[in-house]
């Protein structure tokens, strides 16, 4: 017996509003391709951006745009 893969994308941004109903938005759509094990948000010089750390891959930095 075989069992094959079950992932089937890569994901969406769901923006809670607190009362646990959730809002899908393209607003947010970040493409990372690799294994993502953490993310981080940063401030530098006031803009919020992102770093994306994998396994056996480039740390990643992104932001993103209104």
């Amino acid at each position: 017996v075989e069992t094959i893969r079950y992932d089937s994308n890569f994901g969406y941004v769901l923006l809670g509003d607190g009362k646990g109903e959730f809002t899908y938005t393209k607003k947010y759509d970040p493409t990372i391709v690799s294994d993502a094990k953490d993310i981080t948000e940063i401030t530098i010089n006031g803009a919020t951006e992102y770093i994306v750390v994998s396994n056996n891959g480039p740390l990643e930095v992104f932001s993103l745009a209104p």
